[in-house]
Order: C-alpha cells, then sequence, then structure tokens
C-alpha cells in the first residue's frame, strides 16, 4: 500500500469463489489510509455470484455509493467470431457441476445480447448486461443514452446449400457479426446496385447459423446484411456480396 510506484489498489469480487465485497472492506480501508484509490478490479456478474438480479443492482449500488471506490469491471465480455457467430464459450465444459461451480466461461462469459449456457439462460444474460451498462454510466455521473448503431456487418461467405429451392438447393450467408446487434435484416437483389428486397426482416441473430434463402431466385444473386440494435434501429448496411450461380 506504502509503495510510491504503486498508484491504485485492486482486488477480485466474487461471491461465486467466497470472496464477496465484504471481504475486502479490510483492503478499502488500508487504500484510503494510504490516499490510493480502490478498483473493483473484476467482479462476478451472474447468477452463481449474485442469484437475482436485483441483488446484482443492489452490489453495483453499493459499489457506487462508496466514495472509497474508483471503478470496477466485470469478468469477462465475448465477441464476435471472425467468420459468423460468437466467439466459443471460453474454458468450456459440458459438465454441468463443473460449469455452475468450477472455473468454466459457462457461468463467467458474457455475450452482450445474451446467449443460452448450462448455467445462464439468454434472456437472463442479456438482462444483466443491461443492468451493468446503467452500472457503468452512472458510475461516471451520466444518464444512460439510447444504444449505439452497429455498424455494418461483412458478409464473409456464401454457398450453395442443399437445403430447398430449385433442385433443392438453396444459399446459405454468413457474415461478421456487429457490436450492439440484436438482430440482423437481410436483403437480395438482382444487381449489386439494388433495388434491394427485404427477405428477412430481423428474422436472424448471432446465434444461428447463417440464413439460409431457399427462393428459386437465390442462385446468382445479390445479399447484404443490416445488424438493428437494441433498440430495434437498423445501422448501415454490409458491401453487397453475389451468391455462387448453380
Amino acid at each position: 500500500m506504502r509503495i510510491r510506484s504503486v498508484d491504485v489498489c485492486v482486488a477480485f469480487v466474487y461471491p461465486h469463489w467466497r470472496l464477496p465485497l465484504a471481504s475486502v472492506k479490510y483492503g478499502i480501508a488500508a487504500c484510503k489510509a494510504s490516499r490510493k484509490p480502490f478498483l473493483a478490479y473484476e467482479y462476478g456478474w451472474d447468477s452463481t455470484n449474485y442469484p437475482t438480479q436485483g441483488e446484482l443492482r443492489a452490489f453495483l449500488r453499493t459499489l457506487r455509493d462508496n466514495p472509497e471506490v474508483a471503478g470496477d469491471a466485470f469478468w469477462a465480455l465475448q465477441a464476435h467470431a471472425d467468420d459468423h457467430g460468437w466467439m466459443p464459450v471460453p474454458a468450456d465444459t459440458s459438465d454441468p457441476t463443473v460449469a455452475r461451480e468450477g472455473e468454466s466461461g459457462q457461468w463467467w462469459a458474457l455475450y452482450y445480447t445474451g446467449i443460452r449456457t448450462i448455467v445462464n439462460t439468454a434472456g437472463d444474460m442479456a438482462a444483466r448486461a443491461q443492468i451493468i451498462r446503467e452500472h457503468d454510466y452512472a458510475m461516471r455521473g451520466l444518464r444512460v443514452p439510447a444504444h449505439r448503431i452497429p455498424p455494418a456487418p461483412t458478409i464473409t461467405s456464401i454457398s450453395a446449400e442443399p437445403a430447398g429451392g430449385v433442385n433443392g438447393v438453396g444459399v446459405r450467408v454468413y457474415w461478421r457479426g456487429s457490436a450492439g446487434a440484436e438482430n440482423y435484416t437481410v436483403q437480395r437483389a438482382a444487381r449489386s446496385t439494388g433495388p434491394w428486397l427485404t427477405i428477412c426482416r430481423g428474422c436472424v441473430t448471432d446465434s444461428d447459423d447463417g440464413f439460409v434463402d431457399v427462393d428459386p431466385a437465390a442462385a446468382n444473386s445479390w445479399y447484404r446484411v443490416l445488424a438493428a440494435n437494441l433498440d430495434g434501429r437498423l445501422g448501415p448496411a454490409s458491401k453487397p456480396a453475389h451468391a455462387p450461380a448453380r
């Protein structure tokens, strides 16, 4: 605490590991005595740490109300995969006991718009992400703004799909997801410049295996994808990509 080159005190807060906020109160006091700020460097956010959303809110409120706490960060936000969908669950396991009680992303990996894991429901994960978002703005003394418009997705591949259409063949479209996207709209056109026909309005998410178009017009068409945020507002379209001809 008294080392001059150390600027800030940190601690983990994980009831999951029997490390509740109360377990670091003496460290917070020692930081104050040394005239240094304290950070909740990592905290658990899921139901194995706080069984209800109300308990998570109460914990975060305690952090905000403590003038000695200068900041905090949850563990851990997951990203989109390069090709399509989400990155896989880290430290994964199929054992339900290990998933709930051990060291597994099945409880601590947070996907912003929510996915189902062995431990979490998609709805609960999505709701807790918004609780954290509200808290982060409140920690800075800011009002919670509207959700940002998602950037344009990037179509990564279009391939023939034996799932219907003419002669039993359709088209499957994959794209790299957009940060903050709740769902995606897919459009098709005969030319790269349009006009564009919406063939899927908000009907696919990052948890789906791309989008399959079984319309006879699918082959040799152009496609583009738009992401919608949690307020339902669409962002810019991806660059058009061409489906293979049969």
